[in-house]
């Protein structure tokens, strides 16, 4: 079965993106740490839409969330990653831990690496295929956020490599 995957699907703009597949009776699968989100989203959509846990900082969860989508035969049609945030950098680099700026790096740039790495080996053998990673205008101009808005510019770097 071919899907459409949504990385952060159960959050604000991700439910939006899954409702709109699902809406056109597209499969999606979610990959999110929210189990809620996910709920409310299979019980709007229950014969499209299908949750599998998923922390993108975590390899082992990585490879649990790839080795579902292997066993239960689902291929990637489209790849879609809107995983991200900004956690405690809102009071400025001064302020911001040397532990904070690793994780918003690791969680808006290397996460995504690895998880595009990942699903290219699960993409269904079709022309109509895509990955889409959502950035920010972060990456553009400065709104305070020095280490999220670095990674979003990294982002932006990764998808031209």
């Amino acid at each position: 079965m071919n899907a459409i995957v949504v990385i952060g699907g159960s959050g604000g703009i991700g439910s939006e993106v899954v409702a709109g597949y699902a809406k056109r009776g597209h499969q999606v699968i979610i990959g999110d740490r929210d189990k809620k989100g996910a709920e409310k989203l299979i019980t709007s959509y229950p014969e499209n839409v299908k949750y599998i846990p998923l922390d993108v900082l975590d390899s082992g969860s990585r490879s649990i969330f790839y080795g579902e989508l292997t066993r239960t035969g689902i291929s990637i049609q489209h790849f879609i990653s809107l995983a991200g945030g900004a956690p405690g950098e809102f009071s400025g680099l001064q302020a911001t831990t040397t532990e904070t700026i690793t994780q918003s790096i690791n969680l808006n740039l290397t996460s995504h690496i690895h998880l595009v790495k990942e699903s290219l080996k699960c993409f269904a053998a079709s022309e109509d295929r895509s990955i889409t990673l959502v950035s920010s205008i972060n990456a553009l101009r400065d709104y305070g956020l020095p280490a999220y808005s670095s990674a979003k510019a990294g982002l932006l770097g990764f998808v031209y490599a």
